[in-house]
């Protein structure tokens, strides 16, 4: 997928509020998971088969949702100048996340970094 051409950037700003909104989503969601694998264990230790197999699958879909959910609003960034829909790009020279504003030439940094060792 070949990369946005970034022409005629004005300013270049740490995004206001995505990187808390993003990490609290990331914590509600462990949050949800621990508590669905200590119910799983709960139950299935005390012989509620039924109740240990539905939350597995409960598991299975909130981790997926999840993962779906935070990748979808990572790309669909809201301008916080303009509120227009922003393209994110990944800026591989300083290993983040950048949103570019085409309406407002600004590039906001997300605060979300990555890492291509996997």
């Amino acid at each position: 997928m070949p990369q946005p051409e970034i022409v005629n950037i004005i300013t270049s700003a740490p995004h206001p509020y995505f990187k808390k909104w993003f990490r609290r989503s990331c914590f509600l969601a462990l949050f949800v998971i621990a508590t669905l694998i200590v119910l799983f264990a709960h139950f299935a230790n005390n012989g509620f088969r039924v109740i240990a197999i539905v939350l597995t699958i409960s598991l299975g879909i909130s981790i997926l949702f999840t993962a779906c959910y935070l990748l979808y609003k990572l790309h669909h960034i809201d301008c916080p100048s303009c509120h227009a829909l922003m393209k994110t790009i990944k800026n591989k020279k300083m290993s983040k996340y950048e949103a570019v504003c085409d309406q407002c030439k600004i590039v906001w940094d997300v605060g979300i970094d990555f890492s291509d060792d996997f």
